[in-house]
C-alpha cells in the first residue's frame, strides 16, 4: 500500500504530465497558490521547478487588523512557464 507521501508524489507527477501536454497547445503561464501546507505544496513545487521556469513569485500574505498572518491562507503565488517560453 502506498504511503501518503507516495500518493502525493504520484498525484503531482500526474498533474505535471497534464501540464506538459496542455502547455504544448497553450503557451500561457501556470499559476500556483502556495503556502497553506508547505510539506504538500513542496512536492508539486519541486516537480514544477525541475520542468518549468519560475518567472515570478508574488506575495499573497494576508494580515488581520493586528498584523498577524493566519496560517490558513496561501502566502505566495508562483508563476511558471516552459523553459523555452521566456
Amino acid at each position: 500500500m502506498l504511503s501518503e507521501s507516495e500518493k502525493l508524489e504520484n498525484q503531482a507527477e500526474d498533474l505535471l504530465n497534464e501540464l506538459k501536454t496542455s502547455r504544448k497547445e497553450n503557451p500561457r503561464r501556470i499559476w500556483v497558490f502556495y503556502g497553506i501546507d508547505k510539506a504538500v505544496d513542496d512536492i508539486l513545487k519541486r516537480k514544477l521547478d525541475s520542468n518549468f521556469t519560475l518567472t515570478a513569485e508574488k506575495d499573497a500574505t494576508c494580515a488581520d487588523e493586528f498584523g498577524r498572518i493566519p496560517e490558513v491562507f496561501y502566502t505566495k503565488i508562483l508563476i511558471y512557464q516552459r523553459f523555452n517560453s521566456l
